[in-house]
């Protein structure tokens, strides 16, 4: 009995052998066939890639003008030498920046705001296919920032390095030199003040509330040119006051109600002997102090 299973299944076992055959006869052509599909695709996909990079770097497709507007501080040439820095070069070593269908406008934004922190209103866009337009909203010097501490002597006698700030207290670029009282000024401290640009001299509310304090100075006839934070903390202004050797100053804290303030000083200034003593020796006047509830201190040189 068992030889007779032995003879049964040799017939069986040369047809496994013939069909495992042709079974790895035909994986072995299908890969083949893929192998050159794969080929042939990355072939293909190569020519077409070079195809397409030659076709962008064609001069007709570059961008090759710039036109600029809305600067009046900015020099064309600055902006126009940062744009092409942005515009050299190619995407991978193959496709050209220039390229008007893919140039890197995002990158043009920001690579303009981050070098020219005046402007602030900025669009980047194509005139035509070879053009390419700059339209920009420069910030207005309003104020002036001249540091984080204020001079041992008046800055009035100073040549100070100074930097414009816009009306919010954003510090966007560096001043000439002003004489007398041309702007008013901050001295204020920032996290970095030997380089200040992009910097805020303080707060965007608490600087919006140091000018209205200022302005409601000015409504009674009190001017002054100078914002500064002293070494004790406490915020003073200067007084401008005519043939005075030290400015007078207005003392006060920063956490107290402008006011507030500005009511108790008015008072004040209407009663004897302070009203006719102001009027009359503003010029040796040292300070006036409004750091105490409902009081005001004040002191004038002898």
């Amino acid at each position: 009995m068992p030889p007779l299973q032995q003879i049964k299944k040799k017939p069986n076992e040369r047809r496994d052998i013939l069909r495992v055959d042709r079974v790895e006869e035909m994986k072995t052509a299908r890969r083949k066939r893929i192998y050159k599909r794969i080929a042939f695709s990355g072939t293909l996909l190569l020519i077409l890639i070079g195809l397409v990079s030659a076709f962008s770097k064609h001069q007709k497709l570059l961008i090759n003008d710039i036109v600029v507007s809305g600067n009046n501080i900015i020099e064309k040439k600055d902006i126009e030498q940062i744009i092409n820095n942005s515009l050299s070069g190619n995407y991978v070593h193959l496709f050209a920046r220039r390229d008007f269908l893919i140039y890197p406008k995002n990158k043009i934004e920001r690579d303009l705001k981050e070098e020219f922190k005046r402007i602030i209103n900025l669009n980047v866009s194509l005139l035509n296919y070879r053009t390419l337009s700059v339209d920009l909203t420069e910030r207005k010097g309003e104020y002036l920032w001249c540091g984080d501490s204020f001079p041992e002597v008046d800055a009035r006698s100073v040549i100070s390095i100074c930097y414009f700030s816009d009306s919010n207290g954003y510090i966007f670029d560096k001043a000439p030199y002003f004489s007398g009282n041309a702007y008013f000024k901050f001295y204020t401290g920032i996290s970095d003040p030997n380089n200040p640009i992009g910097a805020s001299a303080l707060s965007t509310l608490e600087f919006k509330n140091i000018l209205a304090f200022k302005n409601g100075l000015a409504s009674f006839g009190i001017l002054t040119d100078t914002f500064l934070i002293n070494s004790d903390s406490d915020y003073e202004f200067l007084i401008l006051a005519q043939g005075s050797i030290n400015a007078p100053r207005i003392i006060f804290k920063k956490d107290q109600a402008y006011e507030k303030l500005l009511a108790d000083l008015e008072s004040a200034l209407s009663a004897e002997p302070l009203a006719t003593d102001f009027k009359a020796k503003l010029s040796s006047l040292e300070y006036l102090d409004l750091r105490y509830d409902n009081k005001v201190y004040y002191k004038f040189n002898k």
